[in-house]
């Protein structure tokens, strides 16, 4: 499931609250590399009030970002649909961005869609399509549950069945089968953060397409958001900061985890920049979890290759895999080690970065497999220009691949002939003023080029019988022989045939790399981990006014609470011509309760 929705059946209603049975899905975290769990299915049940929705609200805050919110009920006021569906319109921070630091661009949306016709919820058909999604144990674990075999949670089920088009053919997608488990959500697992809340401490970009709130603010610096993902480097550690940032942890064992790594990053800058500028950077441009997906589709793949695709895609997603397990993922755990204190131990590192270190080091062990696999399949000469089959594996490639490089050759040999012809023609010496280009256009594989555009006279005045011009743009003028254009075509049937005949090696090569798409995706948590906690380290390390690391406790003895020294805001302070001044703050039970806050 690429987008993920969520969807709101409304099962009972009064005066004042309605009860909502709340469904979604989300990627498992596996446990364990024997975990074949994909998918989990949410489920919430809980009462809300109807003119404010305050449990709802908070709970969306963290479940975004979402594509979809499916609202549906049987006997529902008309006022209370109507209070629902407006609670979660205009929400730009709800949806499903490109990239999170991309929130602030908000439109008009169909995020709510209102299901007023939601036809039968047959008990029967949900436990079909449970028997399709769960394993024979979970199935018997579900049937077994009290809480989920109540009525109005089956019924939020069966609308989410039907809305995801699965109810009609009583059948899912391939992908899920044999790959969920169900489980209850709770809605205190996490702070409680309303969009208030997170309005109140500039927790996102404001609405108005990213223009500051106070004077003087900058799309980086006016939301915690924004200030916090600029020193991010991949799109994964994107996503995890938007997650963390919406699901505030209530662990304590768990928030001084995460204090220790960043705290640790902090102290060593040296290795810490370095494992930005050089590791993370180099996966800037990779999508980890992008290319796990895009490997799994090679699985299920018919032995005759008919479904396969194109080859070209499934090299090039084989020669990303080959770079990220030789050069990228190597080199992170080089410098994620060397950032370590030298006379550090297992007693002296903190947990978090141990469990970095060594996943990252199984990753690495584990891809060098799919090395080996590259390097005998692709033709790494070749790539990135062109992705193909080393001619070794057949004597047929080996033929076409000679056949290829004579064409390469007469391109050559044309290129220095349009140099000499042009060099007579503009009554210039030689000085290869034609520049040959791949350009993939059409027909066209190749074009030359003159960068300057007031070249395009004297082609068409002196060389128009032979040249036939193809644009005009700032960057100079594009055109081609008929010699040109014949080597195109031999080019593009020369590699047609060498597809056909690399179908197979290809088909049968991807299906072992789609065996990678588990180990892809924990090489995606813990790089997007290692660059979330690097990114804190560098806003507080780089702070111009110094950030300090906070003692935290969990406990409501007299004499605990909240005592803040100082206190600022990150975002207001970095304002332009911005003074400001700290404030103490004390809230300690047993002394302080409340505080009035003015201005």
């Amino acid at each position: 499931m690429n987008s993920k929705i969520v969807t709101l059946w409304i099962a009972q209603t009064n005066a004042h609250s309605a009860q909502i049975v709340l469904w979604t899905c989300d990627r498992h975290q596996p446990a364990a590399e024997s975990d074949t769990v994909k998918y989990t299915l949410s489920y919430y049940e809980f009462w809300d009030n109807v003119r404010q929705w305050n449990h709802l609200d908070a709970l969306l805050t963290r479940l975004a970002p979402l594509s979809a919110i499916h609202v549906g009920g049987q006997k529902v006021k008309p006022r209370i649909l109507s209070s629902l569906v407006q609670s979660m319109e205009n929400r730009p921070d709800l949806l499903e961005q490109s990239d999170a630091s991309d929130l602030s661009g908000a439109a008009e949306t169909t995020l709510v869609q209102l299901h007023t016709q939601c036809g039968s919820m047959d008990a029967s058909r949900t436990q079909s399509i449970l028997q399709q999604l769960l394993d024979s144990e979970q199935t018997l674990r579900v049937a077994g549950d009290v809480q989920l075999s109540r009525p109005q949670i089956q019924k939020g089920l069966a609308f989410y069945f039907q809305c995801l088009g699965w109810w009609q053919q009583n059948t899912v997608a391939d992908d899920f089968v044999q790959a969920c488990q169900v489980q209850a959500g709770v809605l205190d697992s996490h702070l409680v953060l309303d969009r208030t809340a997170a309005s109140a401490i500039h927790l996102w970009p404001p609405p108005n397409a990213g223009q500051a709130i106070v004077t003087g603010g900058q799309r980086h610096n006016n939301s915690l958001l924004g200030l916090l993902s600029q020193p991010l480097q991949t799109r994964m550690g994107r996503r995890l900061l938007e997650s963390w940032l919406r699901q505030p942890l209530v662990n304590l064992d768990q928030i001084v985890q995460r204090q220790d790594a960043v705290a640790l990053l902090v102290q060593h800058g040296v290795g810490r920049d370095a494992l930005r500028d050089q590791g993370l950077r180099s996966l800037a441009s990779v999508d980890l979890i992008k290319l796990a997906n895009q490997l799994g589709h090679y699985a299920a793949n018919e032995e005759d290759g008919t479904a396969f695709g194109s080859t070209r895609s499934a090299l090039q997603a084989l020669y990303q895999l080959y770079l990220v397990a030789s050069q990228k993922i190597p080199l992170l755990v080089e410098l994620l080690q060397s950032a370590l204190p030298a006379d550090s131990d297992e007693a002296t590192v903190p947990r978090l970065v141990q469990e970095l270190s060594t996943g990252l080091t199984k990753v690495a062990a584990e891809l060098q497999r799919s090395v080996d696999l590259a390097e005998a399949v692709l033709d790494l000469d070749q790539a990135p220009r062109e992705f193909l089959v080393q001619a070794s594996y057949k004597d047929e490639l080996n033929d076409i691949q000679v056949e290829l490089q004579q064409v390469q050759n007469e391109v050559e040999e044309c290129h220095a002939e349009m140099n000499e012809v042009w060099a007579q023609a503009a009554g210039v010496p030689n000085t290869n003023a034609v520049r040959l280009e791949s350009c993939g256009d059409g027909d066209l594989d190749w074009q030359f080029r003159l960068t300057n555009t007031n070249d395009s006279k004297i082609l068409q005045n002196q060389l128009g019988d032979t040249v036939k011009v193809h644009k005009l743009l700032k960057n100079g003028v594009y055109f081609s022989t008929k010699e040109l254009r014949q080597l195109a075509c031999k080019k593009q049937d020369l590699v047609a045939e060498y597809d056909r005949h690399q179908r197979q090696v290809v088909c049968d090569a991807m299906k072992v790399v789609a065996t990678y798409h588990p180990v892809l995706e924990r090489a995606s948590e813990c790089v997007a981990m290692l660059d979330v906690l690097c990114a804190l380290a560098h806003t507080a390390a780089y702070s111009p006014h110094g950030y300090c690391r906070p003692v935290m406790t969990d406990g409501e003895e007299d004499g605990l609470g909240v005592e803040l020294k100082g206190a600022r805001h990150p975002c207001v302070e970095l304002q332009e011509n911005m003074e400001y001044i700290p404030n103490d703050i004390s809230l300690i039970f047993g002394k302080s309760s409340f505080l009035f806050v003015t201005g």
